[in-house]
């Protein structure tokens, strides 16, 4: 046993009351309170945000800053031309996550962003990242984007986008497969 831990002897038979658990000291200048006597919460329930809680506001279930929503950080987007599988079959559908810092990290440390430093390069680094599958085809590589309609790009990147920054902050969608 530690010299920290009070020595607590056994119960013995009977239905003797058991003393609450030890409390750490109150630090210095701090106002001393009774323990608590609400029971333990449970550890599937979420925290409650209260005043001075270490839970940031943003995770809170009742959060309603800006942003993306909490509920799901991967989306299933209709590609509106379609991405022909190697086995010849056209997947109409794929599956998008936000963007996370470890994407961005990946992307300036590329020697391909690195060479050529331009939007051109990031977003098809980016996509080659972010989107986990098309159709049945989960390895999504550079060269598969590089061979994807540039309407199906340009969904797949707004789909990213408004996951990860928010349906409020997309940009203007332009028409055609520009971008």
């Amino acid at each position: 046993m530690s010299s920290k831990t009070p020595d607590i002897p056994p119960p013995t038979g009977g239905s003797v009351p058991q003393a609450p658990p030890p409390v750490a000291p109150p630090s210095v200048g701090a106002p001393s309170a009774p323990p608590s006597t609400n029971p333990a919460p449970s550890m599937s329930a979420p925290p409650s945000p209260t005043a001075g809680s270490p839970t940031p506001e943003a995770y809170s279930p009742t959060w309603q800053g800006g942003g993306p929503a909490r509920t799901s950080h991967r989306e299933l987007i209709q590609l509106p031309v379609g991405f022909e599988l190697p086995n010849g079959e056209l997947a109409r559908e794929a599956e998008v996550r936000a963007v996370t810092g470890a994407d961005e990290l990946f992307i300036g440390q590329s020697s391909q962003y690195n060479r050529h430093p331009n939007d051109l390069v990031y977003r098809t680094l980016l996509l080659s990242r972010t989107v986990t599958r098309i159709g049945p085809h989960k390895n999504v590589t550079v060269n598969d984007v590089g061979k994807m309609h540039a309407l199906d790009v340009r969904a797949l990147e707004y789909a990213v986008y408004r996951l990860t920054y928010g349906e409020e902050n997309l940009p203007e969608e332009e028409p055609g497969p520009g971008g």
